[in-house]
């Protein structure tokens, strides 16, 4: 395939052979990341992140954050991303540079790209250099174990590999290479980030090895919603917008609101989401197992289609179990406590019971496993059946935490709405219909009072429309379907018009 000028892609064995077949050249510049060295060294660097649970936490809370799009406008983006997590990573984690001493003669001698090195040992007159967008502090231990006498590296700087990252790699090789040498020298990579260094090189190879791999760091560590974050949805930032945005504010909004002790409420709130998604990120996990045993064009991103995570059977269940029990704890003690504090150690020790704590503990754990249960009859069975299973999974995913906080009329038809606004466009999808086109958070408002109506029409008392909590909610809902709504308005003509 023709990229541009004299560069195209290549074959790795007509590159090998075009290699040896090359006079002795003064200089060969060399990619070190997925050539060289067939692995990523900022990844395989920041695996040596150690205790990995903590290592795998604080780059997870990274990717989440996404603090380089928060930089100066200069420097700011993807460029600096590998630079900040490296940064960050080193300075929480100082010794892994001395780990990383350790690990790199291991990692050299198992990834180098052999094939390259031994097309290249028939020059030995050769001068070569490594030139990377990694960092020259990460690839300088590797080096002084390739089989390649390496000269020199072009790399990133530590501190100031933030606005080295922003350079491409002819702009990187000028500042230590006179540009006549560049023009006469050989250069093998595998990106095209680097057409400009090899447009001008006198004998480009541009190829992609096959034994090559980017394999994120620490993909063997656990840490709860990471593959659904990374893998199941990738870019779309579910955790904030699906979980957080959407619903642990409906549970605050439907259970919370009405603990004597809120704050303490919603602590063991959240600690009883992160448990249920613990159990039900793990159907999702499945999902993507059995689309890719059974379906024709299976739609998996392309994180999982690189085998880059692999989720644990029962990791996830330890987790979800003991991040429940003070989940359960502290929805508890939130209704036994109250803002006046006089005498409130007596009066937990005498209304706490650690008897019904662990019978509502047992409740939780044993819907947990209806829920992974029924995600499993989810995922094996016909995409016709799933539409019905589907709002089941819906209503555990909320009515779930009945088991340990109480709610309201008004809490229940927000929970109601929200499984509906949940269902219906799934339904459309499966449809065939146009999920996006979908307005879910009018129709969530809409069903919310329509369910408010149906309960003033049954219990004849306007109290469930006027107080705080209805209020609360429908001024949350409100506040998210605004666009829809103008826009519906905005749509609306009489018919003769149209």
């Amino acid at each position: 395939m023709q990229l541009s000028g004299q560069v195209e892609w290549q074959q790795p064995e007509p590159a090998i052979k075009q290699l040896r077949d090359l006079p002795d050249h003064d200089l060969v510049i060399l990619d070190c990341d997925e050539t060289l060295f067939l692995r990523n060294s900022t990844e395989e660097y920041l695996n040596c992140l150690r205790p990995k649970i903590l290592g795998a936490f604080c780059l997870f809370v990274l990717e989440l954050m996404h603090p380089w799009d928060f930089l100066p406008r200069s420097v700011r983006g993807s460029e600096s991303k590998d630079w900040f997590r490296v940064v960050a990573a080193t300075l929480l984690f100082p010794w892994t540079w001395f780990i990383w001493q350790h690990r790199a003669a291991s990692l050299a001698a198992e990834h180098e790209n052999r094939r390259l090195v031994e097309a290249l040992a028939v020059h030995p007159k050769a001068r070569i250099i490594l030139a990377t967008h990694g960092f020259t502090f990460i690839v300088k231990p590797l080096s002084r174990h390739f089989s390649l006498p390496i000269e020199k590296i072009i790399g990133c700087r530590f501190l100031r590999g933030i606005f080295d990252r922003q350079k491409n790699k002819e702009e990187m090789a000028r500042e230590k290479i006179p540009e006549e040498r560049i023009q006469n020298a050989v250069v093998v990579t595998d990106s095209t980030a680097d057409l400009a260094v090899l447009e001008i090189a006198r004998h480009p190879l541009l190829v992609q090895w096959p034994e090559a791999r980017y394999t994120p760091a620490l993909t063997d560590a656990y840490l709860p919603l990471r593959y659904l974050e990374c893998v199941k949805r990738p870019g779309q930032r579910y955790i904030r917008w699906m979980i957080v945005e959407i619903q642990l504010v409906t549970l605050i909004l439907a259970y919370s609101w009405l603990a004597p002790m809120p704050l303490l409420h919603i602590a063991g709130i959240v600690l009883l989401l992160i448990s249920f998604w613990c159990v039900y990120e793990t159907g999702y996990y499945e999902n993507d197992l059995v689309a890719e045993a059974y379906e024709e064009k299976p739609a998996l991103s392309p994180a999982y289609q690189q085998n880059q995570f692999r989720m644990s059977p029962y990791q996830p269940w330890l987790v979800a179990a003991l991040l429940a029990f003070p989940g359960v704890v502290l929805t508890q003690v939130s209704y036994i406590l109250s803002w006046d504090l006089s005498g409130g150690s007596a009066a937990l020790a005498e209304q706490f019971s650690l008897n019904h704590a662990g019978i509502t503990y047992a409740g939780w754990m044993g819907l947990l496993i209806c829920t992974r249960l029924l995600f499993a009859a989810y995922n094996y069975l016909d995409e016709h059946t799933r539409v019905w299973i589907f709002p089941c999974l819906q209503v555990l995913k909320y009515f779930i935490f009945a088991v340990v906080a109480r709610t309201s009329f008004a809490g229940a038809a927000l929970l109601t709405a929200q499984v509906f606004s949940d269902w219906i466009p799934y339904l459309v999808y499966r449809c065939g219909g146009q999920r996006k086109n979908f307005p879910e958070h009018l129709f969530k408002t809409t069903i919310f009072l329509f369910v408010l109506a149906a309960g003033l029409l049954a219990e004849r008392q306007t109290e469930i429309f006027w107080n705080w909590q209805t209020l609360a909610i429908f001024a949350w809902l409100l506040l998210h379907s605004k666009n829809q709504l103008a826009e519906v308005i905005k749509r609306a003509h009489p018919i003769w018009r149209q």
